[in-house]
């Protein structure tokens, strides 16, 4: 169990370092919006492989999945949590869930701007 949470730990400080030099190549809102992309991409694509091949508590999961693609971006993780939603048939659930989330995640940013200029 100390090894999968070391492996998140290591994954993490990768994915921060990627988003971080992405965010320093490119300059700009794209950047967010590529390490969104790439992460959803790449946990679609380790979802479906890794989830015959191994069980949540893998370190090479924990690794990529929770550890590099966590700190790249949390939405792949939303896109995923969605979609797993959908294909259980819970649409609606799927439905407030991205509703609230987006509701929530832009009024938590706008509060905490607001309360920052009042400091």
């Amino acid at each position: 169990m100390m090894t999968t949470y070391l492996a998140v730990a290591a994954g993490g400080a990768l994915g921060a370092c990627a988003r971080f030099g992405l965010a320093n190549w490119l300059k700009s809102p794209m950047a967010t919006l590529m390490a969104n992309g790439i992460g959803c991409l790449l946990m679609g694509v380790l979802a479906g492989w890794l989830s015959s091949r191994m069980n949540a508590d893998d370190p090479l999961r924990g690794l990529l999945m929770t550890g590099f693609l966590g700190a790249l971006t949390t939405y792949s993780t939303f896109s995923l949590e969605a979609l797993s939603m959908f294909n259980e048939g819970k649409t609606t659930q799927a439905a407030g869930y991205i509703g609230a989330t987006l509701l929530i995640s832009l009024s938590a940013c706008a509060l905490g701007l607001s309360w920052a200029r009042t400091i």
